[in-house]
């Protein structure tokens, strides 16, 4: 069954949900599926389970009748199943539409089509909220929601299952254990969330625990139990060395259960292969984690740490689990899952490039290349428009690499299998895992999960009675949405739904909801996932600043938090904030009622970016008056993510590191409890900052200036920071043999890149000339690419090789830089938007390392911060989104240079800016001014992290995530950086004389 049949069932079936039953009484008959079917439906209805199970997944001894799929049944009998959901909704018999919902959810979720099916059942949970809603279903809310850039309420969701011990609406579970399961699950998926935040340590912590859960219960969950590893694995790979010594030390934490310990990636290789084993009958799950597996041995091949000797015997491993996620398809099957198709994608490019690495460049190795950018080009063509024919012709190309490459099948006994026999004779270490161990770790995470529960109850309208009976009540916003609007896939716009149980339910929003607890939920900027549907007509968006109803008195507000920018711009007007779909496109998905519109990028309806802006004049932020050379725009930015027009003002909080390089200085961090005063004076005196910036090719008066001559006058230097990082010697060991300044990559310098390079090496390597922005003629195109990730705590760049897929602008642009589409084999996660940010005018590639490695600064000091507030009994937590570079290839030579971020969606909201202005209005501002009194106690007075905005929650409590800081710094010269001048600045102007609760609950001293 093509998509596009698919999504038109699905499309009548939400109408019925919506229209109700006619009144005409029809007789449900199941007579046209198997018993099998007939049976899995039965126990769906009855509630058997809280998760579709698999035959399999339970059982120690598995067999032949075991090793088939409930998905595969599903799948065969998808449309019987759809039609049989919409004659339930049209006969008024909500148990057995609900069952179907449950039983489909996981198939259309890899087909894409949550979008719709998640509409169905919360058109069904307000017409019969006394039909429970399985968890599954819950949680797959969460997933979606992290998938389209709703951190926060994926959070809350998953936070409320956990402390709330898994209740969720009028739901009853069979057994106790089916509750320890729903929570391993959603410690599972909110690894992911830290995952995509970038929290390596944090998120290993949570895969841990989840893994606890799952073999804690009476029958271990294999599926469960391989997911985690899987994701472990990655994890693994991603995180530095650093962050794996401390996951060792966790006293809950045994990563000897591995069997392998003594490397991070060799565990993670480790991991990996154990969930192969764990989930060998499911084809998905098999491709997943053998391409983790050969990713992390490939990782490993080019590390330091790996013996030159030992470098092919690496590889040819990589390259047989390559093969063997290849050879989970064969060309009769029908792929149609956006997921499988992206890591079938993966896994073919990876095989490739190992097989270069191998043998060395070769004809054949280049048209495989070329082939995987033609599938790319495919596979994003597919996402957009759910063509299904695109599916046959991209795994047609798949095939076509196979052959080139010449993937043979394996040597495999078990026909139902999907792993070869030599991964089933591995070997496993008994597992000692129990209830008692699974209840400690929840009583770690529980004070956080508590907190986000709270905040987000605090902010619900009308309060839950019982909140244990409610897990979707929070709010982001202060606008309340309607029930149903104007569809983009053609519902109609009706006010309320009428409710068997509660004729009140039209004051709820459509998330999945308890009838005793209205939902208070945003007016998504974006056209948000939550939103049944669309008008035409923009919807109003809320002013950021709360509900103030003096318009002059916010124009003033506005004006005294605008901060001007250098010379050459006078004034700031972002004024492509209304992003939306291409009008013959989104036509044509209306039509064809295509999955695509509402699960990957989201059309957003917006205003101008919020007037605190970033001050980019030599002016002395610390004389009294405005200062403002340019004019305020006004209202809040509802931008998903930030374009903020500093000069290097760019979201970047990076993971991957490995092995320190030589004669790179490790930095620590330690606090320190010595304190020098500072005094609020302005630099009457001048002198050479020591160290090198990124020179910049862009001709700027800003620029051209610099802030060198505002360093710390003789009679006020502060103590000796813990940062180094000016005064460490270049190192000349990372890139040996290579063309420093070269835009052409040679193999030695792909060599060095994977093997990772401190920050120094690179800078002085990669060519700074400008780099122009792209032309219409390079968009909408795939390109091989490095991707490269930083780590601050090794100060040490990663590189791996990856396809990316270039697509057309925003529409969204700042001063200096614009948005494009963009989409990688390599990006974190698979089945996320990410958003590539380029400048308008030609700007040296240093600009975007600069970008990337001043973040990651303010990265280190938030995580810091974090601990600080929890050590302390404050539970808020604020987080900056990552971000990466990526270097843009054709025939190694660098033509252009991305900075790529995760996709936000949400009010973007500014609560600083890096001179005087504050946003008095939330509350998260008051967090945001003690992270900044933080970092400057615990850089011993060298640095404040300013500029804060991002995304909060409606009470400013609980989540808070920022992008594009600047940093006041006395270390090193950075874009922005005002250095001594803008340090006091924030001390008189930001924080003022006394320090607010936050400070104090957090521990801070007084600044004296």
């Amino acid at each position: 069954m093509s998509a596009q049949e698919v999504s038109l069932l699905l499309q009548e079936c939400l109408r019925k949900a919506v229209s109700g039953p006619q009144g005409d009484t029809q007789t449900l008959c199941r007579g046209s599926f198997p018993d099998e079917l007939n049976l899995l439906l039965q126990e769906a209805a009855d509630r058997k389970w809280p998760f579709v199970e698999e035959k399999w997944q339970y059982k120690q001894s598995v067999t032949s009748e075991d090793k088939i799929n409930s998905s595969d049944l599903i799948r065969e009998h998808l449309p019987q199943l759809l039609v049989f959901l919409r004659d339930s909704i049209a006969a008024d018999e909500p148990k057995w539409a609900v069952a179907v919902v449950f039983l489909v959810d996981r198939l259309l979720y890899w087909m894409d089509g949550s979008h719709v099916l998640l509409k169905i059942a919360k058109t069904l949970h307000k017409r019969y909220p006394d039909v429970p809603i399985a968890p599954q279903v819950i949680i797959r809310q969460a997933r979606v929601y992290l998938n389209t850039g709703k951190l926060q309420k994926a959070e809350f969701i998953l936070s409320s299952l956990i402390s709330n011990n898994a209740k969720t609406g009028s739901w009853t579970y069979q057994k106790a254990s089916d509750q320890t399961l729903v929570q391993a699950v959603n410690l599972q998926v909110r690894g992911q969330v830290l995952q995509t935040l970038g929290l390596w340590l944090e998120a290993a912590e949570l895969i841990w625990a989840s893994l606890i859960g799952f073999y804690a219960l009476p029958q271990p969950d294999k599926k469960g139990i391989g997911t985690s590893l899987g994701l472990l694995a990655n994890i693994l790979t991603s995180m530095n060395d650093r962050d794996f010594a401390a996951l060792q030390k966790k006293p809950h934490i045994d990563l000897s259960f591995l069997g392998e310990s003594g490397h991070r990636l060799l565990s993670a290789a480790r991991a990996a292969k154990m969930a192969v084993v764990f989930s060998q009958y499911g084809s998905l799950y098999v491709l997943t984690n053998v391409v983790a597996q050969g990713i992390c041995l490939l990782s490993y091949g080019f590390s330091k740490k790996c013996p030159l000797d030992d470098q092919q015997t690496f590889l040819a491993v990589a390259q047989e689990a390559f093969e063997i996620g290849l050879l989970t398809k064969t060309t009769r099957d029908v792929v149609t899952s956006k997921l499988e198709l992206h890591t079938f994608l993966k896994a073919a490019y990876c095989l490739a490039t190992t097989h270069r690495w191998m043998t060395g460049p070769s004809e054949t190795i280049n048209t495989a290349m070329s082939v995987c950018r033609e599938a790319m080009t495919l596979f994003v063509d597919y996402c957009d428009r759910a063509d299904s024919t695109l599916c046959s012709e991209i795994m047609a190309k798949i095939q076509q690499i196979k052959t080139l490459l010449k993937v043979e099948t394996f040597c495999n006994s078990d026909p139902r299998s999907f792993i070869p026999d030599s991964y089933r004779s591995m070997d496993f270490g008994p597992v000692l895992f129990t209830l008692c161990d699974f209840t400690k770790v929840l009583d770690v995470f529980g004070k956080h999960h508590k907190s986000v529960c709270e905040a987000f109850e605090n902010g619900v309208r009308d309060s839950c009675s019982s909140h244990s009976q409610c897990i979707t009540a929070f709010q982001t916003d202060t606008k309340v949405l309607a029930t149903v609007q104007k569809a983009d896939h053609g519902v109609e716009r009706i006010s309320q739904i009428s409710s068997k149980q509660n004729p009140s339910s039209s004051k709820s929003s459509s998330i999945l909801v308890d009838q005793s607890c209205p939902t208070v939920d945003q007016q998504s900027s974006l056209g948000s996932y939550e939103v049944v549907s669309h008008s035409s007509a923009s919807p109003s968006i809320p002013n950021i600043f709360g509900n103030n109803k003096d318009n002059q008195s916010q124009s003033q507000l506005n004006q005294q938090l605008t901060t001007t920018e250098d010379p050459e711009f006078n004034s700031l007007e972002i004024s492509g904030t209304q992003w939306r779909d291409n009008q013959n496109n989104l036509e044509a998905r209306t039509s064809s009622s295509s999955f695509s519109s509402g699960s990957s990028w989201e059309r957003l309806s917006g205003r101008t970016q919020s007037g605190i802006e970033t001050q980019e004049d030599v002016e002395d932020p610390s004389h009294d008056g405005n200062g403002a050379k340019g004019d305020c725009t006004k209202g809040g930015s509802t931008s998903s993510f930030s374009l903020c027009d500093s000069s290097a003002s760019h979201s970047s909080w990076q993971k991957l590191s490995i092995s320190p390089v030589a004669n790179v200085e490790q930095l620590d961090l330690t606090h320190k409890n010595e304190r020098t005063d500072q005094h609020l004076l302005v630099p009457n005196k001048t002198q050479e900052c020591q160290g090198t910036t990124l020179p910049s090719t862009e001709s700027d008066p800003f620029e051209e200036l610099g802030f060198e001559d505002l360093s710390t006058p003789d009679n006020h230097q502060p103590s000796q920071s813990p940062f180094k990082e000016d005064n460490v010697p270049t190192c000349k060991d990372c890139f040996k043999n290579c063309i420093i300044g070269s835009d052409v990559l040679t193999e030695c310098d792909y060599r060095s890149l994977l093997a990772g390079v401190c920050q120094r090496c690179l800078v002085e390597r990669l060519p700074n000339k400008p780099l122009e922005p792209l032309e219409a003629r390079q968009l909408k195109k795939a390109y091989d690419a490095i991707v490269l990730k930083y780590s601050k705590a090794s100060d040490v760049w990663v590189g791996s090789e990856t396809s990316i897929y270039i697509g057309e602008t925003m529409k969204v642009q700042g001063q200096q830089r614009q948005a494009i589409k963009v989409q990688y084999l390599h990006q974190e996660q698979l089945l996320s938007s990410y958003v590539g940010k380029e400048y308008l005018k030609a700007k040296g590639l240093h600009a975007h390392l600069d970008d990337v490695e001043r973040q990651m600064t303010a990265q280190y000091y938030v995580t810091e911060f974090n601990k600080r507030l929890y050590d302390n009994n404050v539970t808020t937590q604020i987080f900056f989104i990552p971000s990466e570079v990526l270097l843009v290839l054709e025939k190694d030579r660098i033509v252009t240079c991305l900075s790529a971020e995760p996709y936000m969606s949400g009010t973007f909201v500014k609560l600083t800016n890096n001179a005087k202005g504050t946003n008095t209005e939330h509350d998260a501002t008051k967090y945001g001014i003690a992270f900044g009194h933080f970092t400057y106690e615990f850089s011993s007075h060298q640095e404040v992290v300013v500029d804060l905005q991002g995304w909060i929650t409606a009470n400013g409590k609980g989540l808070t995530y920022l992008t594009d800081p600047q940093i006041h710094s006395l270390l090193k010269t950075r874009s922005i950086n005002i250095q001594q001048t803008g340090i006091n600045s924030f001390i008189k102007h930001q924080h003022g004389d006394e320090c607010n609760e936050i400070c104090r609950a957090a521990g801070l001293k007084l600044i004296r």
